[in-house]
């Protein structure tokens, strides 16, 4: 009876201790009436629970005692036990088995009573209290000796304490409690035999049974929850002493235990805490003086942080035992072979713990992902163990992959626990070096006083920052002889890997791989960087070319060859990244290797790709040199290029569409096929299309020259991209280049036999002469881009309708893939590539589906050439007038008949680029002409898009809105859109045709992937028009003129353009516009497409206004932002913009508002509208009229609503308040849905019963006045027709 009375008095019906359910009791505290009590009376509830503390938790932990002893009696017995009555309340004696069930039975369920009122108890009770009382050592004792139900509760005891905060509670009680709930905890692990030493090994009972499907599987994850909530929060309140037999000791001690178990969502349970631990731990070597990632990670702060503050252990920083750190590396290397990619089973044989695929792989790839956090960590705290472990991890991999059998790595994996293979130790090893060698690199750099910046790319700014202060301040001579020691390990480890010579293909890469790690290490060795280059070189002789390397592939590849090609690429790919981390290392080197490059290329032993790569590690390298050495290295390079694409025989490959197929993609009929394809007799006539429609009968010709023109494109691109200088070596390479010092890359050899154009002499010799100061490759722009100009307007126009005849089969070269169809459905890419994988696509393939590959990379290829030539060459490529010339019809005169897919990335790619750094200066010769023929054809296909997209029947949502529709409205202004009856007609045509094509399509798949690409395609041409529409600061690289008028000026010309006349409420912010912000600013393009093609900039404006109604929220989203900056321009002296502005861009958002797919931008598009009428709805502005006019067109708007709406929107408080008011007016206007989307983001105010003129005394801080339509003299909302 007591045990009832203290558990009813603890616990509430609801189970929350904190708050209990006083309204069902009159007990202690003064419940109150029952309708829930007052403050007072729960605080004095809540005080006599309190206080109550020192009796209750004695009680209850005598309750435990008294029935698990009772119970104890009853199971020891036997025939005639007898069990314990007093406080438990049962006396008597079981003479037969049931009675002796039934006692034992009422025993654990006051146990388990009394567990629970504890774990209700344990969440709030001041911890002095619970410091005090035995409930910590209950539970330790019940964890030990209690049933599996009893464990797991005690368990919840301790996992409540683990999670609460220190709060305002003394320092020594919540460190006292939580250095008990650790030691308690710790002490029944170790009766349980859970508790091991690192050199204990795993009894096998205890693998099976915390394992999978174990006997104690969910105890094993209840005890990890607690020590992640103990160790995560409390760590520092352990106790530290005595060493090694500390509670603290311990408690690694158990992590250790758990992280070493096979069950890998055990193991790896830990590992996240494991790198806090890891992260917080004060390092202790010499190095920790200078110690750059370690201590940047450290400073970042961790979750836990804060919570172990206590009086436990010190507030700073702590130590942790080298060797804990040492075990827990071993421990980790050992358990990554089972989670790498190589040793994953495959779909159909993954392990019994994992459901699907999918799950398996997420707990893998997370597995990996902590462990390189917990090596890292761990480099950090105990540099020398950390080269020792991973140089024995990769020492034993490399000997087993070297004693496998050949062809062992292609061997499946196993789900069945055997042995990894040794292709999996190996990939394995490779992980722990990519690891352990940034902060090894790092502290051997930093106690040396050598700075390891590379190329930028590669390391973070904090980094690199942290090294800079590593290498100017100076170490002490311990920290120097670490360091020195740390150098000439890892030296001593790289030879060792330089010297493995392994002929597997997927060895190969692996070795390739652990090559690469070393690249930030050669900065500190840079004797060992030929040895390097050399042995990939070497590496990749192993795997000998079946053909001189100038030839192609095999027409035809099996998995074996592709193998081995891509085992080769991987090599030579080193040499790349060896340049981007270590730069300044490769450029003495530079000469040596460009000569042995160009033999091997001579002598066929090189791949087109594989040359690539090594030439392009080469142009990375040499941007740490001075600009006339990279400027020698693009001649060398490029000087063949040159020639080729500057002879007549070439240039007749690419003068023309049928030229560019027949030269490039010529069919030839195979054995029993049909009759000739493109470019032959009889191309054109209408049997030869029907005859090779599924591709079947014809071989895919003029494989070198496809294989060739794609290198050399995607050659092109690379030295673009890496010649970019870095900003270290800009100043010594101005010195030298003057002095020059710098040694001539062409040997006496190749400089004999070059024989270039005039043109190209002349601008290599311009280069090397007076470099350029903005990119070596800017004098080479001139030759290299009208020939990608002409490959571009060749393969745009394939998909011409005069074309197309011509094409035959080849017509496929304009369809998706079945990868680029899988993605946009959402289907598996993996299932999709293992269809594929038989037989590999390839550009110089002989199938016909090669042909659309081809077409595809050199597409792709040149738009990027013509990205980075303007992100990185801008200013010799904006002054070009011959460029000028050619690159905008060239780019932009076929995108008409291109797909949606190619649309698409030729505005992310060239088309945005172009509009975001091209100076307005040059607009009108650059800009003009490409937005002259691209706008209105955008307009056209993304209207007629959409058309066929919607319902003809406007109640539909996303249909067109007669009266709320931007085109076309009379009396919209100056400026104003044109659309009209001609565009309806246009629409209305482009929706048949789409609807015809629908019509046929062979199942809704088609519609989908068509509806993906063209809300792709609207989102990327909406972000064309925003950076259109967006004014930029002047670069004085690319527009000096402008830079130098502006500061003539004091930059007060442009900032008053780009700042006068802006209402402090129109920014997105609420605030005002300052005017320095806009100091320096050049006009945007749209500005000048305004003053030379008004006809192009209507499209362009009724495209970006339209696409606030489009049924696509992200569309939407940056269809606000396009106006928005029509808005800023409409104020900043573009009066033609007004009109659009006031009665479009305000149509538009009204209506975009009663669309649920937009209904995620309804807070942008009420902030538009907000600022729209901020600045033209006052009385006394010019356009107040149209604005007004546009608002009366809506239902039920009388002049007198427009005034107290006008005179509620400028007497509100803020900008919250003014759109609640927007949202009220519509709303009112419109039906019941409109009010739901509108109420949907935010709460919409009552629509009776509420004041307009709230009391004055109010106005100041009170809540923002709701006004009902009936305030404003609209009837009520339900009586209006639903017009939105």
């Amino acid at each position: 009876m007591l045990c009832r009375q203290g558990l009813r008095g603890a616990v509430s019906p609801s189970g929350d201790g904190a708050a209990p359910d006083v309204t069902s009791t009159s007990g202690a505290g003064g419940a109150g009436a029952a309708d829930g009590p007052d403050v007072t009376s729960k605080r004095a509830f809540l005080s006599a629970l309190t206080a109550s503390a020192p009796t209750v938790f004695p009680f209850l932990c005598e309750i435990l005692e008294k029935h698990f002893q009772a119970a104890q009696q009853l199971e020891a017995a036997g025939t005639s036990g007898a069990a314990g009555g007093g406080a438990a309340g049962a006396s008597g004696a079981a003479t037969t088995p049931a009675q002796r069930a039934e006692a034992v039975a009422a025993h654990v369920a006051a146990l388990s009573a009394a567990l629970g009122a504890l774990a209700t108890w344990v969440e709030w009770v001041p911890m002095r209290r619970l410091k005090d009382s035995p409930v910590v050592g209950a539970c330790s004792f019940f964890i030990r000796m209690g049933t599996p139900s009893l464990r797991m509760q005690a368990l919840d005891i301790l996992r409540q304490i683990t999670w609460r905060k220190r709060s305002n509670e003394s320092a020594a009680d919540y460190g006292a409690l939580m250095d008990a709930v650790g030691g308690g905890l710790l002490q029944a692990t170790q009766a349980l035999g859970l508790l091991l030493r690192p050199a204990d090994p795993l009894p096998p009972a205890m693998v099976r049974e915390l394992g999978h499907g174990g006997a104690q599987c969910d105890f094993g994850s209840r005890l990890l929850e607690v020590v992640e909530g103990l160790g995560e929060g409390h760590f520092r309140c352990l106790a530290a002493t005595p060493p090694g037999a500390s509670t603290r000791d311990a408690f690694l001690a158990q992590l250790l235990t758990l992280t070493r178990h096979p069950y890998l969502r055990l193991s790896c349970g830990t590992l996240m805490l494991w790198q806090q631990l890891l992260r917080e731990a004060a390092p202790q070597h010499a190095l920790a003086d200078v110690t750059t990632v370690a201590g940047q990670m450290r400073s970042q702060g961790s979750p836990g942080a804060g919570k172990a503050g206590g009086a436990g252990g010190p507030s700073g920083g702590y130590a942790l035992p080298v060797e804990t750190v040492s075990e827990l590396m071993r421990v980790v290397c050992g358990a990554l072979p089972r989670v790498v990619p190589s040793a994953d089973p495959g779909v159909n044989n993954v392990p019994d713990w994992a459901d699907s695929h999918q799950e398996y792989k997420e707990v893998v790839v997370a597995f990996r992902s902590q462990a390189k956090g917990v090596l890292r960590f761990s480099a950090a705290l105990a540099p020398e163990q950390s080269l020792q472990v991973a140089a024995t991890c990769l020492s034993t991999a490399l000997s087993a992959a070297a004693a496998a059998p050949p062809g062992a790595s292609a061997a499946p994996a196993s789900a069945s626990g055997g042995p990894p293979s040794a292709t999996s130790q190996l990939e394995a090893a490779v992980l722990v070096l990519t690891a352990v060698l940034q902060p090894l690199c790092d502290m051997a750099a930093g106690g040396l006083g050598i700075s390891t910046g590379g190329s930028g790319q590669v390391q973070g700014s904090h980094a690199a920052v942290a090294a800079a202060a590593a290498a100017a301040a100076p170490s002490s001579p311990a920290a120097q002889a670490a360091a020195a020691g740390l150098v000439a390990g890892l030296a001593d480890l790289l030879q060792a890997v330089l010297r493995v010579r392994l002929c597997d293909p997927r060895v190969m890469i692996l070795h390739a791989e652990a090559i690469e790690a070393f690249g930030r290490f050669l900065a500190l060795r840079p004797d060992l960087v030929a040895p390097a280059v050399s042995a990939c070189l070497e590496v990749m002789a192993l795997l000998p070319l079946e053909a001189p390397g100038q030839l192609p592939p095999p027409a035809r590849q099996s998995p074996e060859w592709r193998a081995g090609f891509e085992a080769r690429l991987a090599m030579a790919n080193v040499l790349l990244g060896l340049a981007r981390a270590a730069p300044s290392a490769l450029v003495p080197h530079l000469s040596a290797l460009v000569t042995q490059i160009a033999a091997m290329w001579e002598r066929g032993l090189l791949r087109e790709g594989e040359r690539v790569l090594l030439w392009e590690g080469l142009l990375a390298a040499s941007a740490a040199g001075p600009p006339v050495l990279q400027a020698q290295l693009v001649k060398l390079i490029f000087e063949p290029i040159a020639q080729q694409w500057a002879s007549p025989e070439w240039q007749a490959t690419v003068a023309s569409p049928q030229a560019f197929i027949s030269s490039y993609m010529p069919l030839t009929p195979s054995a029993g096929g049909g009759g000739p394809g493109p470019g032959g007799a009889g191309a054109a006539g209408p049997s030869g299309a029907a005859a090779g429609g599924s591709g079947s009968g014809y071989e895919l010709g003029s494989r070198e020259r496809r294989w060739t023109l794609y290198h050399q494109v995607t050659l092109l691109e690379r030295a673009i991209r890496r010649t970019t200088p870095l900003e270290a070596a800009r100043p010594a390479a101005s010195t030298s280049g003057a002095a020059g010092g710098t040694p001539s890359l062409l040997s006496p050899s190749t400089s004999s036999n070059a024989t270039s154009a005039a043109a190209v002499a002349a601008a290599a010799g311009g280069a090397a002469a007076a470099p350029s100061p903005d990119h070596p490759f800017a004098a080479h722009l001139e030759w290299c881009l009208p020939p990608v100009a002409r490959i571009i307007a060749c393969v745009h126009a394939l998909a011409d309708p005069r074309v197309r005849p011509l094409l035959g089969p080849l017509a496929l070269v304009n369809e998706l893939d079945p990868l680029e169809r899988a993605s946009r459905l959402g289907e598996d890419r993996d299932a999709v590539k293992a269809q594929e994988a038989a037989e590999p696509r390839c550009v110089a393939g002989g199938n016909l589906a090669d042909a659309r590959y081809f077409v595809r990379g050199v597409r792709e290829c040149g738009y990027m050439v013509l990205s980075l030539a303007a992100a990185h060459c801008g200013a010799a490529l904006w002054r070009s007038e011959q460029l000028a010339a050619l690159l905008p019809a060239a780019v932009a005169g076929g995108a008409a008949s291109l797909g949606d897919n190619v649309v698409r990335l030729l505005e992310r790619h060239v088309l945005l680029v172009w509009a975001q750094r091209c100076p307005a200066s040059r607009a009108a010769a650059w800009m003009v002409p490409l937005c002259s023929t691209f706008l209105p054809h955008m307009h056209q296909r993304l209207t007629s898009g959409w058309a066929a997209q919607a319902s003809p029947n406007p109640a539909v949502e996303g249909a067109p809105v007669p009266g709320l529709t931007v085109p076309g409205l009379a009396g919209s202004g100056p400026g104003r859109p044109a659309g009209g009856a001609g565009a309806a007609s246009a629409s209305g045509a482009g929706g048949g045709g789409a609807g015809a094509a629908a019509a046929k399509s062979d199942g809704t798949t088609d519609e989908v992937v068509r509806d993906v690409l063209l809300r792709e395609l609207t989102r990327e041409h909406l972000l064309f028009l925003v950076a259109l529409a967006t004014r930029r600061p002047i670069d004085p690289a690319t527009d000096p003129a402008g830079a130098a008028a502006a500061a003539a000026a004091g930059g007060g010309g442009l900032a008053s353009a780009g700042s006068g006349g802006l209402s402090p409420r129109v920014s997105a912010n609420g605030g005002p516009l300052p005017a320095a912000s806009m100091a320096g600013m050049q006009e945007c393009t749209l500005e000048v497409i305004l003053r030379y093609s008004p006809a192009t900039a209507q499209a362009g404006l009724v495209t970006g206004v339209t696409g606030l109604c489009w049924p696509d929220g992200d569309a939407a989203g940056k269809a606000v932002n396009f106006c928005r900056s029509l808005l800023g321009l409409a104020q900043s002296g573009h009066s033609e913009l007004e009109g659009v502005v006031v009665g479009d861009v305000v149509r538009a958002a009204i209506s975009s508002l009663g669309h649920v797919s937009t209904v995620m931008v309804q807070t942008q598009v009420l902030e538009l509208l907000r600022s729209v009428l901020a600045t033209y709805l006052a009385p006394r502005h010019p356009q107040s009229g149209l604005l007004r006019a546009v608002l009366a067109g809506l239902p039920g708007i009388t002049p007198q609503v427009l005034d107290n709406f006008t005179t509620a929107f400028f007497g509100a408080h803020g900008d919250k308040e003014q759109r609640q008011l927007i949202k009220q007016l519509l709303a009112a206007v419109a039906g019941d849905e409109v009010r739901k989307l509108l109420a949907a983001v935010s709460r919409l105010s009552s629509s009776t019963g509420v004041s307009a003129v709230p009391e004055p005394k109010h106005r100041d801080r009170g809540p923002i006045p709701d006004i009902t339509p009936q305030d404003m003299g609209l009837p009520h909302l339900f009586d209006l027709p639903d017009v939105l």
